[in-house]
């Protein structure tokens, strides 16, 4: 019974949307770019930048949040900065951002929250891990661990 429902909402928005689909998908596109920009911009200046790909993976999956925590608040902060520099600089069919008005309708929102994300992420995360960290000595492993070594 759900799989006909789920069919039959698919169904009703492909009908109704059928007319402008390439404009919906259009903007379907823009909002994917506009949410993982900053992300990725994130992620490869914490990976080359920061961390230098030196990760302790295990850690990633410890029930205490392990050495990273639970949350990277600096990350989060980073990515809505990101997120939310880009909104003036956004054209989609909906929404004009005032300063993408004045750049003659190009879209640059994507290369502002690259910037903007990835440069502040770099300044905030730098200035909370020092260059000279060492990493945590390595746990003992545990018979329930999947690392092999």
């Amino acid at each position: 019974m759900t799989t006909i429902a789920l069919h039959a909402v698919g169904l009703t928005v492909a009908i109704a949307g059928q007319g402008d689909f390439l404009v919906g998908f259009k903007n379907f596109i823009l909002l994917l770019l506009y949410v993982l920009v900053p992300w990725s911009a994130i992620n490869l200046v914490d990976y080359f930048l920061v961390r230098h790909g030196d990760y302790d993976v295990a850690a990633f999956f410890a029930a205490d949040g392990g050495r990273y925590g639970y949350w990277n608040w600096t990350a989060l902060g980073a990515y809505l900065l990101g997120i939310v520099v880009q909104i003036p600089f956004a054209v989609t069919s909906l929404y004009t951002g005032p300063l993408a008005t004045v750049l003659g309708g190009v879209d640059v929102a994507w290369i502002i929250g690259l910037v903007v994300s990835g440069g502040a992420y770099y300044m905030l995360a730098t200035r909370h891990t020092p260059a000279h960290r060492k990493p945590a000595p390595e746990e003992p492993l545990h018979a329930e661990s999947v690392l092999v070594r």
